[in-house]
């Protein structure tokens, strides 16, 4: 299996991914090792000293590298220069929000590796499949016109599509059939309280406000605090995506175009990157990275870690 750079929308992306990973799992009957690394919180040096080694234990390694748009010029070099010394047991996968076509990423991935454009095409076999996957371990189905319903509810944001997936299994009870009914129900209370006032709270820093759409959003399931993560992790970086292109004097238009927002979005997405420098972009998503990792490793509370994290972004 080759080297690859996934460049899109990172719910796209890690879809790729996963199914890259499935089919090196197959190649080398699942011997092999995995690594996920965040580009903007871990030494590529580092990385790539780990990736020149021969995995431990295992026939083969991947290592999963996310957030490349954030790679400086000179972590851009030791890629470079080490990119061809890596062995043929390590396959890299790296993803990026958004790169140039010019970029060097994309022309070092054209000569060891391959390149794959996630475009907005790619999200609705991506989705529906994930949908599948997520429902298959209750032993529910659903029907067409729900996932189509679904999909279109969903609308920009994908990344927030697990989180609605565990209210939907819950909702239908001992049902095992999702019908585009039950959609439309829930989805009433997703109006209610959505995660994109959330979003719009945290951006004008109304903190009470922040604090009370995240209780709503949350209630008393911790689990779906992961996928708002991963939320707000999409928005973000949309944002310093944006605060970064603008720096270096693209037009507004080149900025909606790469950072996929589309004409009636652009009024609301223009407002709440107003309220964010790229240096407190920098900080929240590091705190992201820093909460997500806690999380996972049992060293914080999902609800009160995330709390901690809205009244620090919001108050300062």
């Amino acid at each position: 299996m080759k080297h690859s750079l996934l460049i899109g929308d990172p719910f796209l992306t890690q879809e790729k991914a996963k199914s890259l990973i499935q089919v090196f799992e197959k190649e080398t009957k699942g011997n092999c090792a995995q690594q996920i690394y965040h580009l903007s919180h871990a030494s590529m040096e580092k990385i790539l000293t780990e990736a020149r080694s021969l995995p431990f234990l295992a026939q083969a390694q991947i290592f999963q590298l996310k957030g490349a748009e954030t790679l400086k010029k000179g972590d851009l070099e030791i890629f470079e220069n080490s990119l061809g010394q890596i062995p043929e047991v390590t396959v890299l996968i790296v993803e990026a929000f958004d790169l140039s076509k010019n970029h060097s990423l994309v022309k070092l991935f054209g000569i060891h590796g391959e390149v794959f454009w996630l475009e907005e095409e790619d999200k609705k076999s991506l989705t529906g499949r994930f949908i599948k996957q997520k429902l298959e371990p209750s032993g529910k189905t659903i029907t067409p016109g729900a996932m189509a319903l679904l999909e279109e509810r969903v609308g920009d944001a994908p990344v927030f599509l697990d989180s609605i997936l565990s209210q939907l299994i819950n909702y239908t009870g001992d049902k095992k059939q999702i019908t585009e009914d039950m959609v439309e129900l829930l989805a009433e209370n997703w109006q209610e309280v959505d995660a994109f006032k959330w979003m719009d709270a945290i951006s004008r820093r109304q903190t009470d406000k922040a604090l009370s759409f995240l209780k709503a959003l949350v209630g008393e399931n911790e689990f779906d605090i992961l996928p708002l993560l991963g939320l707000l992790h999409w928005q973000l970086r949309r944002f310093w995506v944006a605060r970064t292109l603008l720096e270096e004097g693209k037009s507004e238009q080149d900025v909606y175009k790469r950072c996929r927002v589309y004409p009636k979005q652009i009024h609301f997405f223009k407002r709440q990157l107003k309220m964010f420098s790229r240096e407190k972009l920098e900080s929240a998503l590091e705190g992201l990275f820093e909460l997500d990792w806690k999380m996972k490793t049992g060293q914080a509370d999902g609800p009160l870690a995330m709390e901690s994290w809205v009244i620090r972004v919001t108050s300062t």
